[in-house]
């Protein structure tokens, strides 16, 4: 009886004595890439937006255009903004938007388009926008399409965190002719 509460006694005092001590002078880091889990908890992934978005503006101006800019997002391009902070590497998407723009003019259809970098480029040979800009939601100048009889709609493209934002002019006749033209 003596030895087996010796043996008892002994068990419970190697279990007590494995409480982790060996890793008290450890880092929360260290102690992450010792099981190989470190990556994983040192990586911040976000998207912006977060999820799928859809925005229609419909203005029908008093000179007889009517302007319709649907706004989508794309889930599948996105813009990767990639930096460190505080030991921790982010990685922060910004989502492209699909723009589809159409134009009436007394009810009738003048202008119908998808602005792609491609139908934008084939305006203007001085539109270049490299894969670094997102294109953000067009902008109805309602002043000036009243000022001079035409639908004018503000574009503008932007890398993300940054001020850089080269903004353009499409405006739109009422044959439906179009031209675009760099405002900054």
């Amino acid at each position: 009886m003596k030895n087996l509460l010796f043996l008892l006694t002994l068990v419970s005092v190697m279990f007590i004595g494995c409480d982790g001590k060996d890793r008290v002078h450890l880092s929360n880091t260290e102690v992450l890439k010792e099981h190989k889990l470190l990556d994983s908890f040192s990586e911040s992934v976000v998207y912006f937006p977060k999820e799928y978005n859809e925005i229609t503006i419909d203005t029908t101006l008093s000179n007889g255009f009517r302007i319709k800019i649907k706004s989508l997002t794309d889930l599948e391009n996105a813009q990767l903004i990639d930096f460190e902070s505080d030991g921790i590497h982010n990685k922060h998407y910004f989502r492209e938007l699909i723009n589809i723009i159409e134009v009436y003019k007394n009810e009738k259809i003048i202008f119908k388009q998808t602005l792609t970098n491609a139908f934008l480029n084939k305006l203007n040979s001085n539109y270049i926008i490299d894969k670094n800009y997102i294109k953000n939601i067009p902008i109805i100048d309602d002043f000036n399409s009243l000022k001079e009889n035409k639908a004018i709609i503000n574009l503008s493209h932007c890398i993300p965190r940054t001020v850089n934002c080269p903004d353009y002019r499409l405006t739109i006749n009422t044959n439906g002719d179009h031209k675009l033209k760099e405002i900054n």
